[in-house]
């Protein structure tokens, strides 16, 4: 049986995978910084459900993402009046 101490040597380690990995997918869209704080927030929610090695890849993927596609919606051109005329 896995300690908690055990468990959280584990978290850290997927940790600094998935920030690797994100950082990488997301080079040239993402800061490293917003990565670095998506992660951090899905661990901090991952272990308030009680299971947060089953559950935190899963949350730290769709936190990541969830911030990308908020930064490029935020960052596409406004339509101009002239535009939503043509």
């Amino acid at each position: 049986m896995h300690t908690k101490q055990s468990i959280t040597r584990q978290l850290n380690q997927v940790k600094k995978t998935l920030r690797r990995r994100f950082a990488q997918e997301f080079q040239g869209l993402l800061p490293l910084a917003v990565v670095r704080r998506a992660v951090d927030e899905a661990e901090q929610l991952a272990h308030s459900t009680g299971f947060p090695h089953l559950v935190f890849p899963l949350l730290a993927e769709e936190t990541v993402r969830r911030v990308s596609a908020f930064i490029a919606e935020d960052a596409a051109p406004t339509p101009t009046l002239g535009s939503l005329a043509a």
